[in-house]
């Protein structure tokens, strides 16, 4: 058996060692960091991170291709705005008062929310006059309402398309055509197309 003073001596450093465990690092708790975003909108998210100490926790956030999206942060409120079609990565920093500091990295998917275009853009002469005909199309990537399409014909407004709901994969086909008098068969049609997401979250 050790001398008393021998354990004496080991009961002190066990004490000391367990008293210089310091204060641990923020740590994100959540559960999927993935994130689907679609342009042009802008979308939020809660990110979720925990302090074992119970410290007030500041944050930072950084995307690693601008390009691709617009990010910022209020408090824990992520938000995102779509920009352009791609695949990047946010990271977002959490610091405790003591400068410990804890990292999340999430994956970033942009989609356009829609996709327009022209299956058919023509003029022709016929019977002394000329013959126009257009089909245009919108095809959703998410779930969209209040759709709506301007199209133009040479530059000019020449109407409106309007539907309430556009489900995620539906598309739509609007088409029009016209004849009237005239000689100048040279066309080009484009469409401004806008719309609202049925829902906001990332």
């Amino acid at each position: 058996m050790r001398p008393l003073s021998q354990r004496m001596s080991i009961l002190i450093l066990l004490a000391v060692a367990v008293g210089c465990e310091g204060p641990e690092a923020p740590w994100s708790c959540d559960p999927d960091n993935t994130l689907q975003a679609y342009s042009p909108f802008t979308m939020t998210r809660k990110i979720c991170f925990e302090d074992p100490n119970g410290d007030v926790l500041t944050y930072d956030v950084a995307v690693s291709d601008p390009a691709l999206a617009d990010i910022a942060l209020f408090g824990t409120t992520l938000t995102v705005t779509g920009k352009e079609e791609g695949e990047t990565e946010i990271t977002v920093t959490a610091m405790d008062p003591g400068g410990r500091i804890g990292t999340a990295t999430y994956d970033l998917t942009v989609t356009p929310a829609w996709n327009g275009w022209f299956s058919v853009c023509d003029r022709w002469r016929r019977d002394g006059g000329v013959e126009t005909a257009i089909r245009r199309w919108i095809m959703a990537n998410v779930d969209l309402d209040d759709v709506r399409s301007v199209l133009y014909v040479n530059g000019e407004r020449r109407g409106v398309y309007r539907t309430n709901g556009l489900p995620r994969g539906h598309q739509v086909r609007i088409g029009s055509g016209e004849f009237g008098p005239g000689e100048d068969i040279d066309i080009e049609c484009s469409q401004v197309i806008t719309a609202q997401l049925v829902r906001s979250e990332l």
